[in-house]
């Protein structure tokens, strides 16, 4: 059923609103919000409408994986909004097993993309604002901390 594969998933995690706005992007395998839900409850501590995490999302990511035949091991592209809700979305796949996950903000604002990495001795900081290594996909260059 799994099979080892280099091939990288695009997963587009915007809710649906910001597609339906934004428009969808055309190099994604599927699109998985992290957020978004009913937008008709209004909640009166924040005053505004409730933007609840989506709880289906891993289950989502390991079904696009079981349907495209790869594995845990494979390339997994989170691309996002906010940094925030793309890294807290990185670290719910990395306690789930997922080793190669990068998280891309809209190509158009040149920033680089997050790759969520284990520590050398094997533990990852797992909180959504731990200390991320980066590196820039495009050139091979390696920066610093996220924070």
């Amino acid at each position: 059923m799994w099979k080892s594969s280099n091939r990288l998933v695009s997963i587009d995690m915007r809710s649906s609103v910001e597609v339906l706005l934004l428009g969808s992007l055309h190099n994604v395998d599927a699109h998985i919000p992290y957020r978004g839900g009913d937008l008709d409850e209004w909640s009166e501590l924040y005053r505004a409408y409730s933007n609840p995490v989506n709880n289906l999302f891993l289950l989502s990511v390991n079904e696009l994986l079981m349907e495209q035949g790869l594995n845990r091991n494979s390339s997994i592209r989170l691309i996002a909004s906010s940094y925030r809700r793309g890294i807290m979305a990185a670290n719910i796949l990395l306690v789930a097993g997922y080793e190669n996950v990068v998280v891309e903000l809209d190509r158009e604002r040149n920033t680089p993309p997050a790759a969520v990495v284990k520590e050398a001795d094997g533990d990852s900081d797992c909180s959504w604002n731990g200390r991320l290594y980066w590196t820039n996909s495009d050139n091979g260059r390696q920066g610093g901390w996220l924070h």
